[in-house]
């Protein structure tokens, strides 16, 4: 048997910096997540833009794809 709940706004009691979910956590086809502060992941599946800020990467970075730049002034090749 499955449980469901479902909420349209999840916030933290004051004092507390985060939120915790547990494994397995599912966020619906076409309902989107938007998350502030710092993410992490064993694994992420799907696409994913970044509009504003800073990507940030440890370990080695696949493309798979095409990969377009502007404004490059030093690129260590």
């Amino acid at each position: 048997m499955t449980s469901r709940i479902t909420v349209n706004n999840i916030e933290s009691n004051s004092g507390i910096a985060s939120i915790a979910l547990d494994t397995g956590v599912t966020i619906a086809e076409g309902s989107g997540l938007n998350v502030s502060g710092v993410v992490t992941a064993t694994t992420f599946k799907g696409g994913a833009e970044i509009t504003s800020g800073t990507a940030a990467f440890s370990g080695n970075v696949s493309v798979g794809g095409v990969l377009t730049y502007e404004d490059v002034t030093n690129v260590d090749s």
